[in-house]
Formats: C-alpha cells, sequence, structure tokens
C-alpha cells in the first residue's frame, strides 16, 4: 500500500479521497495490532480447540460410567428380589419349623402325662414289696 493511488484520480473528490487516504494510514498504523490480535484469536481457538476436545473425552468417560451405575442399579434391582424372595422363603421355613415345634412339643407333653401316669403305679408296686 505503499504506492499513491491518487495520481490517476481527477481533483473533483479530493475531500473523499483525503479522508479515504487517512483511514487506510490509520488502518496501516494499526495493521501490526490488528496482526497480534489475529494471533492471538488463532491461540485461543487453538486452546478452545483443545478444551473441546477435553470436553468429548470427559462426556465419553461419564457415557461409560453411566453404563456401569446402570449396570449396577440393575445389578442392585436384581439382588432386592433374590433377598425378598429368601425372606419370604425364610419365614416359609420358620413357619414350618414353628409347628414341628409345636408338635414335638405336644409330643413330650403327652409323653409327660404318660410318664407322670406310670409314676405313681411304680412307687405303689415298690412299696408294696
Amino acid at each position: 500500500m505503499s504506492e499513491d493511488l491518487t495520481k490517476n484520480v481527477l481533483d473533483t473528490n479530493t475531500e473523499a479521497i483525503n479522508l479515504i487516504l487517512t483511514i487506510v494510514k490509520r488502518i496501516e498504523s494499526h495493521e501490526t495490532i490488528l496482526t497480534q490480535i489475529m494471533a492471538r484469536l488463532e491461540k485461543h481457538g487453538t486452546i478452545l480447540i483443545q478444551i473441546l476436545g477435553r470436553i468429548d473425552a470427559l462426556e465419553t468417560r461419564v457415557g461409560v460410567v453411566e453404563s456401569r451405575l446402570d449396570a449396577i442399579d440393575v445389578r442392585l434391582r436384581s439382588l432386592e428380589q433374590t433377598m425378598k424372595r429368601s425372606v419370604h422363603s425364610l419365614e416359609r421355613g420358620q413357619t414350618v419349623l414353628n409347628d414341628a415345634i409345636l408338635k414335638i412339643n405336644v409330643g413330650f407333653l403327652d409323653v409327660n402325662e404318660r410318664l407322670q401316669g406310670l409314676e405313681p403305679q411304680q412307687k405303689r408296686s415298690n412299696s408294696s414289696t
């Protein structure tokens, strides 16, 4: 932009041309700053791409963790159902055991009554000798 473009222009629009040239010179004076800004933007763009890559990796890991948690949840529900069935089975077994103990207890009471019925007879037979 160092060549003078105003040599071929008519003098009728010199104010407009001067304004344009002033703007171009200001832009040229800010070219270094604009170049630095562009370099920084590119650097930040690179950093942003790296951050987005890390976010994608984290999202993948979160997805893996979520699927593992879902599997654990399914296993825990299955275990809960198994435990409920086991407790119910134990309750039924306890009821059967209680019934058996009651029957044994009734049997012992019956045997005890019979033994008590026999004891006086044995004492009488011993005293008569």
